[in-house]
């Protein structure tokens, strides 16, 4: 889980956050740098809606939870223990993919775009409601002004 009161203004804290457990390797660790990398998609997702379409580019941005895929990564992320079952309940990668090529290829998307902009959508394409953190719009606006600095940063522009 994601912790409350989480800032994604500063990289330090960003690394700061992923590196609070005492055992960065730990199913912990690992599932928290996950969760902060699902929240950052979304996030993301809902930044780029809300300023394409601020600046009237027809386009729609969406976030997707494919729900839990049985993928060999997946699996080998979860304790020894779970594995099986979680083998046996997961989705099949393919099944994994439906909210993704629904968002990519769905005519209701195009027909209905003010329902999806800047949405989340659950592994069959219906409309869900994010975290309240996924929600926050100015982490959102903090998360973009980061990436974008850190993009200029990357590509020696000051």
């Amino acid at each position: 889980m994601t912790p409350p009161d989480t800032k994604l203004n500063d990289i330090l804290a960003i690394n700061s956050t992923l590196a609070s457990s005492p055992a960065l390797n730990s199913f912990a660790a690992r599932y928290g740098r996950y969760c902060l990398s699902k929240l950052a998609n979304v996030l993301f997702a809902s930044e780029l809606q809300r300023r394409v379409s601020a600046n009237g580019v027809n386009l729609v941005s969406v976030s997707l939870n494919p729900g839990f895929v049985g993928t060999d990564n997946a699996i080998s992320a979860l304790p020894a223990f779970f594995q099986p079952l979680m083998r046996f309940l997961g989705s099949t990668p393919l099944q994994g993919a439906r909210a993704a090529l629904f968002a990519a290829t769905a005519e209701e998307i195009d027909k209905d775009q003010k329902r999806y902009k800047g949405k989340y959508l659950n592994p069959d394409g219906s409309v869900a409601l994010p975290s309240v953190l996924a929600r926050n719009i100015d982490l959102a606006r903090d998360l973009w002004e980061l990436t974008a600095q850190a993009v200029k940063n990357m590509l020696g522009e000051r």
